[in-house]
Parts: structure tokens; sequence; C-alpha cells
């Protein structure tokens, strides 16, 4: 199984596809039902934690990465150890009033400007990508 997830009309939706029809082991229709995980979504993000090269590595990250930098870190014998998600979401409703204007950033990305009328609130997680670890120090 491989899950696709993305924000669309500021939801978080996952999107499940066989991973054999991917691969074009099987034949069949590409695409599942959308399911959506989570509402008022204004930012969704995803780094991966990079580890040093498999030879000298201990499996732990030393810097994260967004996806669009895996292939040149797997070229330099670097495996991603970690995931890092991080979710901004914003209140259902416009009655909070008087709360601050800030800017909030959601891991790498540029800074959003809140209003005044909803309540927002960053989560973020880090997650061991376990059987990774145990294979880069094992590479050793």
């Amino acid at each position: 199984m491989v899950n696709v997830y993305q924000v669309t009309d500021n939801k978080l939706i996952c999107r499940g596809y066989d991973g054999r029809l991917l691969r074009g082991v099987k034949a069949g229709a590409f695409a599942a039902a959308d399911v959506t995980l989570l509402d008022n979504v204004e930012s969704f993000q995803v780094q991966f934690g990079i580890s040093t090269p498999a030879s000298t590595s201990n499996g732990l990250p030393v810097r994260y990465v967004t996806a669009d930098a895996l292939a040149a870190a797997r070229t330099a014998y670097q495996q991603p150890v970690t995931l890092r998600v991080g979710i901004l979401v914003k209140s259902d409703n416009g009655e909070v009033s008087q709360l601050p204007v800030r800017d909030i950033s959601v891991l790498n990305e540029a800074a959003l400007t809140t209003d005044s009328s909803h309540y927002y609130q960053t989560f973020t997680r880090t997650m061991a990508l376990r059987n990774m670890k145990n294979f880069v120090r094992s590479a050793k």
C-alpha cells in the first residue's frame, strides 16, 4: 500500500494506492477514494532526517531536507533515518476576538501571517524510521 498525503481546499487528504499497481505488476484502477484526515489545515510540511554516509553513520540524523533533496543525499550514500511532519491548523470559525497577529512558520517554510479572529496551532512530530536506522548502522 502506498499513501499520498496532500492539502486540498484546506483539508489534509490521504489517498491510498496499491503498490503493485504503481509498479505495473497488477492491472486495475489507480486511485482509491480520498479520505479527509483533518480540516482547516493552513500548512502541511514534511522533512527527512538524513544520516552521514553509511560507512561512518551511527543511524542518527545530521540534517533535515525536503523530498527534492533526497536523490542527491542518496547519491552521497546518505540515508533518511527520521521523518519530521509539521501541521498548522486554524480554528473553525471567526468568533475568537482580539488575538495577536503573529507570523508562524512550519518547519522550513516561509512564515504565514495569522489574523486576529482565529486561533492557530502548530503541531510537529519527528519519527524514527527504525528499519532504516538499523540498516544504516549495520552497513559499517
